[in-house]
């Protein structure tokens, strides 16, 4: 990850996906308090990966590559409009 061409230092995180608990977990909020904490775990996910940027209204460019070697290329432009509409 990049902004304006400087490279940002990136951490991986184990936590839950905020768009999982937007989307998921807060419309099932009684169904998840029937479980003990200790099931929670599998909620979480080790897919997030974290940036802070100098400025929050800079745009952010992300390379990622998949196991199979494909590059996958974007500029975020932020801030970046929220929506659970699928594309």
């Amino acid at each position: 990850m990049t902004e304006n061409g400087q490279p940002l230092t990136v951490t991986r995180e184990l936590t839950e996906d905020p768009l999982y608990t937007i989307t998921n977990d807060i419309p099932a909020t009684v169904w998840i308090n029937k479980f003990p904490a200790s099931m929670m775990e599998e909620y979480l996910k080790n897919h997030i990966f974290v940036v802070k940027a100098s400025k929050p209204d800079s745009n952010i460019s992300v390379t990622v590559t998949d196991a199979f070697g494909k590059v996958y290329r974007e500029t975020v432009a932020r801030p970046k409009a929220f929506s659970t509409a699928m594309k």
